[in-house]
């Protein structure tokens, strides 16, 4: 019974090889206890001052601030190799990227003076 199981999803994977959605279908449907819908936390912990947010700008810079850190977090946590006669540079930016809502008045005089 399992062999024959096998056989199937493997044919039915290997079948519906140009079309990516069926294979998706096929692996979901294997997959017991899948919630379905999509749900979102009512409010956000910023991790700097432990105060809750449900702000989305305050959300986003939360979340930029973690992708921004979490490289450098991980390249600090590579072991160095044991040939070293190539330098390996694990240094992250010296500022975080961080987006925030530009006034118009800001942008325009940035298009109207493009050496600024």
């Amino acid at each position: 019974m399992e062999m024959s199981k096998r056989n199937y999803y493997q044919s039915q994977l290997s079948s519906n090889s140009h079309n990516p959605l069926k294979p998706w279908k096929l692996t979901n449907s294997l997959i017991k206890g899948k919630e379905k819908g999509v749900t979102s936390p009512d409010e956000l912990i910023n991790p700097v001052n432990q105060q809750p947010t449900n702000d989305p700008t305050h959300t986003s810079n939360i979340f930029n601030d973690y992708f921004v850190s979490i490289g450098n977090q991980l390249a600090t946590a590579i072991i160095s190799p044991a040939n070293k006669q190539y330098p390996v540079s694990c240094h992250g930016p010296q500022r975080p990227f961080v987006l925030h809502e530009a006034p118009r008045e800001e942008v325009k005089l940035i298009i109207d003076n493009p050496s600024i």
